[in-house]
């Protein structure tokens, strides 16, 4: 099931959704963060060009101005079954502390991701919370990890494996 997920979110998104959701071909109502490649079709919302993005549609420098869905992290919301009960990592970025526990849930609630887990070390706050307008996520073939991306802003990364 895990493998299942690391690969949707690899080819996210996918040729009908590219259709129906993204509204490729639309014009003004093409999503922003569609781009093409060498591998076919690739979602940049939440990747690190997305604020370069917005600079651009802001500027009218690129004709595309949707913001059609929730990008990756719909997919991982609608799969995070398949994450439950998985070893969960978070890294300070500017001291050494790591914590490592399961994740009992993701949420995104109050414009925030919620990463809740129980952690190993007693008297820890069981939710990591990342703003969804500072929210990078990237993907390993060993699992998916979510981290801060705001200049200025300081946080970790948190890693849930597959």
């Amino acid at each position: 099931m895990a493998k299942r997920l690391f690969l949707e979110i690899l080819v996210f998104p996918m040729k009908e959704r590219v259709k129906e959701i993204c509204k490729s071909g639309q014009g003004e109502k093409t999503c922003r963060y569609l781009k093409t490649g060498s591998i076919g079709w690739r979602c940049a919302k939440f990747s690190s060009s997305e604020k370069g993005i917005d600079q651009r549609v802001a500027s009218g420098a690129i004709h595309a101005k949707g913001d059609n869905c929730g990008g990756v992290i719909d997919l991982i919301m609608e799969n995070q079954a398949v994450l439950k009960g998985r070893k969960v990592e978070y890294k300070e970025s500017i001291s050494a502390a790591e914590r490592k526990g399961t994740l009992k849930k993701l949420c995104v609630r109050d414009g925030a991701l919620r990463i809740i887990a129980d952690w190993e070390e007693p008297g820890v706050n069981p939710d990591r919370e990342i703003p969804i307008d500072a929210l990078g996520i990237a993907l390993a073939k060993d699992g998916i990890s979510f981290e801060i991306v705001r200049l200025g802003a300081f946080g970790g990364r948190t890693k849930v494996f597959f």
